[in-house]
């Protein structure tokens, strides 16, 4: 028998819209959680900041520093990259869609980071009271 290959996100429904978002949200937050990618969600893990190094010749430690710094940074955008992928696989395709109409409005943006797509997702999709619940009756 083939080991169980189902992840965490497989369990979480869809985000649809404003109908399952309230029930989504919890449940894709303790995903994130437990893969340790909340604090991309939270803008508390910052990406670090590239330091240019001298053109001139570079000592062991500055060369060492470097590729630290360099690794670093890979692993950071390689965390906040597999964070949106889990969100936007959480989808449906009518919201990813319409994450990607909204993307394009963004000038100097090329690719969602995991606070934005948040934030953008929960002022979309979380309904605002009576208004929300009166447009969705007529």
């Amino acid at each position: 028998m083939a080991p169980n290959r189902n992840s965490e996100e497989d369990y979480v429904p869809k985000l649809k819209g404003v109908s399952n978002y309230e029930t989504w949200v919890k449940q894709m937050s303790d995903v994130l959680c437990s893969a340790k990618l909340w604090p991309y969600v939270t803008g508390t893990s910052k990406r670090p900041i590239e330091i240019q190094a001298d053109s001139g010749e570079q000592s062991k430690e500055d060369r060492i520093f470097q590729y630290t710094l360099r690794r670093h940074i890979d692993e950071w955008d390689d965390n906040a990259e597999a964070c949106v992928g889990r969100i936007l696989k959480a989808t449906t395709v009518i919201v990813q869609n319409d994450c990607d109409a909204k993307l394009a409005t963004y000038p100097d943006k090329e690719s969602w980071d995991p606070p934005t797509l948040w934030e953008y997702l929960k002022a979309r999709y979380t309904e605002r009271g009576w208004m929300t619940k009166w447009s969705l009756i007529n």
